[in-house]
């Protein structure tokens, strides 16, 4: 038996087709007028009429364009690359195969997409991140009731993580091989672990010579956390020239300069082609920044800090309260 209730000023009616639950919004705020249309609906099943679900009428488009709005409103950091898999990838792949509702995907297709993505080359952490968006637009569709089921999602193995760490006499070898600008973000990260961003967008107000401390706002790390970190012996003098080097800038373009690291002037946007140069010439091809963060946690590690202090980046705050700060050369 069918059954109708209400959600917010809208009634909704729930009936069955072949054991089917289809949840289906009445569009009137009357009850008599809600149960009128239950029965209309079971009238057609009785007589063998079809009767669509609800997520029959979804479109592909319209759910990955919901999901859209949702990282757009919760502000996710991963909206630019949801919106490329999307226009990239997802919707090119059904839109080939001539498959438009939401509904007709199914775990078989999915597999298909799959094996479609690993034709060109495409590694499996990429898939899975490509899925993650279907099966989250699968999701909001399932919470806002405009469809009944879910398919099956494959999850394919990923290559372990990364393991790499630079030994002092890699990081100078790579560090060599970088044109004057993109040394002292390099040093940077090899010191405190920061990531590529964070330290290419850091700028003057978070650098406090007199506390001896670099910060990083809330709401500009990939966490979304605040970070602190102790100047050391390197840093402080990494950021006193970097700083002279900015006034310098400063007085011969006649403008101001808010990132600590920039180029003649210039905010430095990426250092990737230069580095991979740099690393070729050092012999260390694949090597890659991020392994920076895995090599200061080791020399905070060494340094006495606990590893899993080191590991969440919360470490200073202990250091700093019965101010042992750690400094190494």
């Amino acid at each position: 038996m069918g059954c109708i209730y209400r959600r917010g000023g809208t009634y909704w009616l729930k009936f069955y087709d072949h054991g089917r639950p289809i949840y289906e919004s009445a569009g009137t705020s009357d009850r008599e007028e809600a149960k009128c249309r239950l029965k209309q609906r079971e009238g057609a099943l009785a007589h063998d009429k079809r009767v669509h679900r609800p997520g029959e009428r979804v479109t592909i488009a319209e759910a990955l364009g919901d999901l859209v709005n949702d990282y757009k409103a919760h502000q996710r950091k991963t909206l630019k690359n949801a919106e490329r898999q999307i226009e990239k990838h997802l919707l090119p792949f059904f839109r080939a195969r001539e498959v438009d509702k939401l509904a007709d995907i199914n775990a078989a297709l999915l597999r298909d997409f799959a094996t479609h993505r690993q034709a060109a080359r495409a590694s499996n952490a990429e898939i899975n991140r490509e899925l993650g968006v279907l099966s989250r637009a699968f999701a909001l569709a399932m919470e806002s009731e405009s469809i009944a089921a879910t398919p099956r999602f494959p999850r394919l193995k990923e290559s372990p993580p990364r393991s790499g760490f630079f030994e002092r006499e890699q990081f100078e070898a790579i560090r060599r091989g970088l044109p004057d600008y993109a040394q002292g973000p390099v040093t940077f990260m090899y010191e405190t672990g920061w990531r590529k961003r964070e330290v290419l967008d850091l700028k003057w107000k978070n650098v406090d010579f007199k506390a001896g401390l670099v910060r990083l706002d809330v709401g500009t790390t990939k966490t979304g956390e605040g970070r602190i970190f102790p100047f050391t012996t390197t840093l402080r003098q990494l950021l006193e020239e970097q700083r002279e080097f900015t006034r310098r800038s400063e007085r011969a373009h006649g403008v101001v300069v808010p990132n600590v690291f920039h180029h003649d002037g210039r905010r430095i946007w990426t250092i990737w082609r230069c580095w991979g140069t740099a690393r070729r010439l050092a012999g260390l091809a694949g090597r890659v920044p991020h392994d920076f963060r895995r090599t200061a946690c080791r020399n905070l590690v060494n340094a006495g800090v606990p590893e899993k202090v080191a590991m969440t980046d919360g470490w200073v705050a202990d250091a700093e309260n019965d101010g042992s700060l750690p400094h190494r050369e």
